[in-house]
């Protein structure tokens, strides 16, 4: 069975729902950042950052919680599954993207204690809300790994604010966020 380790309010959460939507079979095994879990030797030797989420599924141990989701992803056979190399590629470009233009500076921000700085956000959410003009999905018409990796670092507490500010962002975050597997991720509701 596969075991993720992390905590719903952690990003483990990121990973719960790429399971949900799989509709795969997962433990949710607690190991809690805040209290210094992930720095003990047993967990060190799963994952040397001394970060959660981890995956494992038998020997295969992966790291790095959206990377887990392109996996997950690449692994079923679902609606919620890139079906062409194409998609694949996008979904990893808008993966990427959202590590870097995203949960970077949000980071940043974090550990000082402030907000994300407003050009550097508003240029973030600005070429996110062009590109969702035409589109109800980053790269299908359906919702797929790239809108659940984008959607779930939108979800950071400095960036929560500000996604109705832009009207495209606003409309396809509405319609990813309102999904029953992330809910189910949350643990709010089975």
């Amino acid at each position: 069975m596969i075991k993720i380790y992390g905590t719903r309010d952690s990003r483990a959460f990121r990973c719960l729902w790429a399971l949900e939507e799989a509709g795969l079979k997962y433990q949710l095994i607690s190991v809690d950042w805040k209290t210094g879990e992930t720095r003990t030797p047993e967990f060190l030797a799963k994952n040397l950052n001394g970060h959660v989420p981890v995956f494992e599924d038998n020997d295969l141990v992966l790291v790095e919680s959206l990377a887990i989701n392109l996996h997950i992803s690449d692994v079923t056979q679902t609606s919620f599954t890139l079906s062409t190399s194409l998609e694949k590629t996008l979904a990893t470009q808008w993966t990427i993207w959202a590590m870097g233009e995203l949960e970077g500076p949000h980071d940043a921000a974090n550990r000082q204690d402030i907000d994300v700085d407003g050009a550097t956000r508003t240029h973030a959410f600005g070429v996110l809300d062009q590109y969702l003009i035409h589109k109800s999905y980053l790269i299908s018409d359906r919702f797929t790994v790239a809108d659940l990796n984008v959607a779930s670092v939108l979800m950071r507490p400095k960036y929560m604010p500000h996604i109705n500010d832009y009207d495209h962002v606003g409309e396809w975050f509405k319609r990813t966020a309102s999904r029953p597997a992330l809910a189910r991720a949350l643990g709010r509701s089975s």
